[in-house]
């Protein structure tokens, strides 16, 4: 991803552009190469004050060429942490519902998995959340972010106090932000790549 930040200088890369080139550049990415990077990455987390204090934790299913969060699950699991999926709403803002063992998931339009609500859901108060790990496409050092399109985390985002965290591959980051951004754009508190923690 150098030759994109080489060439912007002065101008502002479209985030469709960007979109394109980053999902293209992660599809590229060699599975040693994805391997490599998800465990120097979960060493790093597991390490962080927010991830060991937290017992509620905001996650998704992961697209197959997104960052693997299997490792992260798992180590959320085992130490009794629960974990909760979004639910798109028709306002296009995210509520959040426990994920175990008895969770039903499906496929929505976007490709994403996400649970079936149902009368035995179990949602939770978005300030109850201890952390939201949001998903992304782009990052900046300094914790703005590219996602998908949608604005879903962006309304959501505006609701909530507590903290937010995410977790890129290194062709995701980059030293400043080369997009436009808005003001309903909500910055990330940290970001784990395999490059470092950038907190903001």
């Amino acid at each position: 991803m150098k030759s994109l930040t080489d060439k912007i200088e002065n101008t502002l890369i479209d985030k469709k552009i960007l979109r394109k080139q980053i999902i293209r550049n992660l599809k590229r990415l060699l599975p040693e190469e994805r391997l490599a990077q998800e465990e120097e990455i979960y060493d790093s987390l597991v390490k962080l004050t927010l991830w060991q204090e937290a017992k509620k934790i905001a996650i998704t299913i992961p697209m197959e060429f997104e960052f693997n969060l299997e490792l992260l699950v798992k180590e959320a699991r085992n130490y009794k942490k629960q974990l909760f999926l979004p639910v798109m709403q028709a306002d296009k803002s995210l509520n959040f519902v426990l994920w175990d063992e008895d969770t039903l998931l499906q496929e929505t339009r976007f490709g994403v998995k996400q649970p079936i609500e149902t009368e035995h859901s179990q949602a939770i108060e978005l300030n109850q959340l201890d952390v939201i790990i949001v998903p992304g496409l782009a990052y900046s050092e300094d914790g703005d972010r590219v996602g998908f399109g949608g604005g879903y985390y962006d309304r959501t985002l505006t609701n909530y106090d507590g903290k937010t965290l995410s977790i890129a591959y290194s062709c995701q980051i980059f030293p400043k932000t080369i997009w436009p951004t808005e003001k309903t754009d909500k910055r990330i508190d940290l970001i784990i790549s395999n490059r470092g923690v950038y907190s903001r």
